[in-house]
């Protein structure tokens, strides 16, 4: 488990069974009656490359949270793993539980599943590590040759599943397709790869790119393939303005500002010189969490969490909220 600094540390609710605890949120068990379903709670932790930061990005895990189930809203014919949200929440917490608004606002009921040990990762746009990975490999990304000649922002058509390992320690690690289809079959994929294409479709309607995301599924007690975990959040896509990503095409140097942690990052790489393969070693780590940061670098990235909601779903946070029953 990534060790989590006190500054960002959770506070526990009691009567309930913590059972996991990963880089921004925490899952517990205990319901009443419902042995298989657990509450997930959504915190406003941030992680970077892999290291849980020791300052909290502001109401984080409520854009998380909603951004999320906006989607799942578009897609309603997906099988997920999300239960109840909002002040539903309550039908199936214990009494000291129930009526919290903070649990309203970042917390959700979800069945409890048995993750495939994958990320489903796809690409559109080519950059990050995708970009590096066809530079490095004269054009072989995940075992895939793509077509010669792509620069950064270039599209890929069409779009390139490009999975990677799930490591709960480390970084993960770019898989060959071939070898993913080989350990989890053709499924997983045929199941999240059309979710890509309509949530970038939807995405372009407002205005926005997404260059890539990543998937995760898991299966029920029939043996069904479920979406669990995110769907299409800043957390788990790179999402960029339109016009900010045609300008990076015809303008050297540019570089779009993503609606997610780019802030975060990209202070980490330039000033701890701390990047997406730095070796996650102790020392490593201890240096990210005694830095002390800029007093609004939590609020600069809070805004583009805020910003992606606002263009997506036309409402605020308050708004979308009180839409949840």
């Amino acid at each position: 488990m990534k060790p989590i600094p006190k500054q960002v540390e959770p506070v526990f609710l009691e009567g309930l069974k913590l059972i996991s605890r990963g880089k921004v949120c925490e899952l517990y068990t205990g319901l009443p009656g419902r042995p298989d379903l657990g509450l997930k709670v959504i915190s406003d932790r941030a992680s970077a490359h892999d290291i849980i930061l020791p300052f909290p990005v502001p109401n984080k895990g409520i854009y998380l949270n909603l951004i999320d189930w906006w989607w799942r809203q578009q897609m309603p014919w997906v099988r997920h793993d999300v239960v109840a949200i909002g002040p539903k929440i309550d039908e199936y917490l214990p009494k000291e539980h129930r009526g919290k608004p903070n649990l309203h606002r970042r917390a959700r009921i979800i069945s409890l599943l048995q993750a495939l040990m994958v990320e489903l990762v796809f690409r559109w746009l080519l950059t990050g590590t995708g970009l590096k990975k066809y530079r490095q490999n004269k054009g072989v990304v995940c075992g895939q040759k793509l077509v010669d000649g792509l620069v950064e922002w270039s599209e890929i058509n069409p779009s390139v599943a490009t999975p990677t390992t799930k490591d709960p320690d480390g970084h993960d690690v770019h898989m060959d397709l071939d070898e993913a289809v080989r350990r989890f079959g053709t499924s997983p994929f045929e199941l999240t790869h059309p979710l890509f294409e309509v949530g970038r479709r939807i995405a372009a309607t407002h205005g926005i790119m997404i260059a890539d995301t990543k998937f995760e599924v898991g299966r029920n007690e029939r043996g069904e393939l479920v979406l669990i975990d995110e769907v299409l959040t800043s957390d788990s896509s790179r999402f960029l303005p339109e016009k900010e990503v045609q300008m990076a095409r015809t303008t050297p140097g540019y570089k779009p500002a993503s609606f997610d942690k780019q802030p975060i990052r990209d202070y980490l790489l330039n000033v701890l010189g701390v990047g997406a393969e730095t070796p996650l070693t102790d020392e490593v780590i201890a240096n990210v969490h005694n830095h002390r940061y800029p007093d609004d670098i939590g609020e600069e990235t809070t805004a583009r969490y805020e910003k992606l909601h606002k263009m997506l779903t036309g409402m605020t946070a308050v708004g979308h909220l009180g839409t949840l029953g």
